[in-house]
């Protein structure tokens, strides 16, 4: 069993350097420089993981705004999921019963925060 969750873990540690982009591809996305970005990663802001030596942003948090690159409470949702970010990543991406076969990550690039972050609340509540 311990063996299944390894391998799921790693798989979605994949999933997740795969769709995550370097803070230049970031940059080109979202009209922000890559200083900039590299700087919201450092404080906190934004989500990054290392690959290979290389800085690369999961693209779910990424916005085409300069001001403003990445998602609102990027961060705060990570934080509040239980589990990992490569988890986190997985979930987002999989279409939901409760959201009418959408995924978290479409309801984030609608700006509905909100409905995501009721339904990772409702998964802390019901792990307790």
């Amino acid at each position: 069993m311990a063996h299944a969750a390894e391998e799921t873990l790693r798989r979605q540690e994949a999933v997740l350097r795969q769709d995550s982009v370097s803070l230049t591809a970031a940059a080109e996305r979202t009209g922000a420089s890559p200083t900039r970005l590299a700087t919201l990663v450092d404080r906190g802001e934004a989500l990054a993981v290392p690959v290979g030596g290389e800085i690369r942003m999961p693209t779910w948090q990424l916005r085409r705004n300069e001001l403003h690159p990445i998602l609102p409470s990027a961060t705060a949702l990570a934080d509040s999921f239980p589990g990992r970010l490569a988890t986190l990543h997985d979930w987002l991406g999989r279409p939901h019963q409760d959201l009418a076969g959408r995924s978290p990550a479409d309801l984030l690039e609608a700006g509905d925060l909100e409905t995501v972050s009721a339904l990772i609340a409702s998964i802390c509540t019901a792990g307790r």
